[in-house]
């Protein structure tokens, strides 16, 4: 098991037997020029929730087998940032869900699955 930055031992503890992979952040990313954190975060409450700097996203999706976070300016069709969610660290059951830090107060967002 690879250790991420951050993390506490009783997290880690909680978590044995999961897989835990560092290379589920392989890329870093921006959105208009600000650089964007990128968390496990929590399955609940569904759809996207505001909690001080950071924005978490859920989805309910029983039988994906992957899916991308989309990002884009409102009112413009083009994709900005698309971050993929590695499902054995951002999914728990049927939840997909990530928490990212750095995002303006206005955006859009959509999911490719």
């Amino acid at each position: 098991m690879k250790r991420l930055l951050g993390w506490s031992e009783a997290f880690m503890a909680s978590m044995a037997g999961s897989l835990i992979r560092c290379e589920a952040f392989p890329h870093s990313y921006a959105f208009r020029s600000h650089p964007l954190t990128i968390t496990r975060g929590h399955p609940l409450p569904l759809g996207a929730s505001r909690s001080g700097d950071a924005v978490n996203f859920v989805i309910i999706s029983r039988h994906a087998t992957a899916v991308w976070l989309v990002l884009s300016e409102p009112c413009d069709p083009n994709i900005h940032v698309e971050i993929p969610l590695d499902p054995d660290l951002f999914r728990t059951g049927d939840h997909w869900h990530v928490r990212v830090v750095g995002l303006p107060d206005e955006f859009c967002y959509g999911y490719r699955i």
